[in-house]
C-alpha cells in the first residue's frame, strides 16, 4: 500500500474514535500451551458456573438486608447501594477485581512453595538469634496470607465508590458500619459478575473451545515425537527417562481433552439463555432490595 494511502487509512480509523483492535495469535500449535489446555478449559467452564452461583447466593442474602441495616443512621443507604451497583459494572472496579483475582489465584496455587520459603527463612533467622527449637515460620506465613487478603480487600473497596465514600479521615471505616460495607462489597461484586465477568468468561471459553482441533493435533504430534525419543537406543538413559515423563504428561492431557471440550460445548450452548436470565433476575432483585432501603442525607 502506498505511504499516502496507508496514512489516509490510519487517519480515517483515528477519526472513527478508536484504533483497530490487536488480535493475539493462538498458541494452540505450541506444546507447552496444549498441555495446559485441558486445565484451562476446565477452569473456564467451572468459572462460568461459579459466577452464576455466586451471584444467586448474594441475591438470596438480600432478603434480610433491609432489617439488618435498619439501624444505620445519617446515611443515604439507598444511594450507597446504587453507587455500589454502578461501580461493579464500571471499568475501574472491573480492572481492580481482575487484578485481585489473578493475585488470589497465584497465591492459592503457589502458597505451598511460598510457605516453604517463608517458613525456612524465618526459622533460620530465629535459630541464628538463639531461638533454637522455636518454629516461628508458620505464624509468619499466616501473617503473609492475612496481609495479602487485607490489602486486596482495601484495593477493591477503594475502587468501589460506595465503600470508598465511607472511609473516614483516618483512612478506615467505622466499625459500626462493617455490616453495611460488607453488603456494599457484595453488591459491587454481584454487579461485576452479571455485567462484566460472566460475559468475558463465556467469550474466553468460546475462544478456547474453538482451538480444540488444533490442540488435539499438537498433542498427537508431540506424543509421537516424545515416544520416538523415549525409545531411541542412541539417547542416554537420563534423556530417555525425561522423554518418558514428558510422554506421560502429554498422554494424560490428550486423554482429558475430549470430555472437557464436550463439557465446554454444553456450557456454551446454555450460556446465552442463562446469562440473560441471570441479568433479568439481578435487575428485579436489586430493584426490590433498593426500594426497601432508607433514603437520607449522607453527611460525609
Amino acid at each position: 500500500m502506498p505511504v499516502f494511502a496507508s496514512w489516509m487509512l490510519m487517519a480515517a480509523l483515528a477519526a472513527c474514535g478508536s484504533p483497530p483492535r490487536t488480535t493475539v495469535p493462538s498458541a494452540a500449535d505450541q506444546t507447552s500451551y496444549a498441555v495446559r489446555y485441558p486445565a484451562e478449559l476446565d477452569r473456564l467452564s467451572k468459572e462460568l458456573q461459579q459466577s452464576e452461583q455466586d451471584t444467586r447466593a448474594i441475591m438470596t442474602s438480600w432478603s434480610g438486608v433491609p432489617a439488618e441495616l435498619a439501624t444505620v443512621k445519617e446515611l443515604d443507604v439507598h444511594e450507597l447501594f446504587m453507587k455500589a451497583d454502578r461501580s461493579g459494572k464500571s471499568s475501574g472496579y472491573a480492572a481492580e477485581r481482575k487484578s485481585s483475582d489473578v493475585v488470589r489465584a497465584f497465591f492459592r496455587e503457589e502458597q505451598p512453595e511460598i510457605a516453604k520459603k517463608v517458613v525456612g527463612y524465618v526459622d533460620f533467622a530465629a535459630k541464628q538469634k538463639g531461638h533454637e527449637g522455636e518454629s516461628l515460620g508458620g505464624a509468619a506465613m499466616a501473617g503473609v496470607k492475612e496481609g495479602v487478603d487485607k490489602r486486596l480487600e482495601k484495593r477493591l473497596r477503594d475502587a468501589n465508590e460506595a465503600t470508598a465514600e465511607l472511609v473516614d479521615d483516618k483512612g478506615a471505616v467505622d466499625k459500626s458500619q462493617e455490616k453495611l460495607v460488607k453488603r456494599l462489597d457484595d453488591v459491587a461484586y454481584a454487579s461485576y459478575l452479571v455485567h462484566v465477568a460472566i460475559g468475558e468468561t463465556k467469550s474466553s471459553l468460546g475462544d478456547r473451545h474453538a482451538e480444540a482441533s488444533r490442540v488435539r493435533t499438537t498433542l498427537d504430534d508431540a506424543i509421537k515425537e516424545q515416544k520416538a525419543r523415549a525409545e531411541d537406543p542412541a539417547r542416554p538413559e537420563a534423556a530417555k527417562r525425561a522423554s518418558t515423563q514428558r510422554l506421560e504428561e502429554l498422554t494424560q492431557a490428550r486423554k482429558s481433552v475430549d470430555a472437557l471440550v464436550e463439557q465446554a460445548k454444553v456450557g456454551l450452548d446454555q450460556a446465552d439463555s442463562r446469562i440473560a436470565a441471570l441479568a433479568k433476575d439481578y435487575e428485579t432483585n436489586f430493584r426490590e432490595l433498593t426500594d426497601k432501603l432508607p433514603k437520607g442525607k449522607t453527611k460525609r
